[in-house]
């Protein structure tokens, strides 16, 4: 959990959302707020003209972890590669369902 929140906060520097945050890892505000107090105990998140930020030490956590290239954000390009083509099924109303006399 502490690895997502400072994943959020790399990707997030400056126009982060707590609730944002807590939506997307699906917990309470007060566990959220355990979190980043225990986050910023450990020297790992900081505050900084107001706003909370990932330190050195929360970054090379983040770097040295197997969630160094998680990010939260997708890009649109992430999906071009989709197909959004409707399949239709020939003679589906003519399949007998149950429940019906035919």
């Amino acid at each position: 959990m502490e690895l997502l929140i400072l994943a959020y906060f790399r990707n997030y520097q400056e126009s982060y959302s707590l609730t944002e945050l807590k939506d997307n890892l699906g917990i309470s505000f007060g566990q959220l707020d355990s979190y980043l107090d225990r986050l910023q105990t450990e020297r790992k998140l900081r505050f900084c003209e107001h706003m909370l930020q990932i330190t050195e030490k929360g970054m090379i956590q983040l770097l040295t972890s197997e969630m160094r290239g998680y990010r939260f954000q997708t890009n649109e390009s992430d999906f071009e590669n989709e197909i959004d083509v409707i399949y239709k099924v020939h003679k589906f109303s003519e399949k007998k369902w149950r429940g019906t006399k035919r």
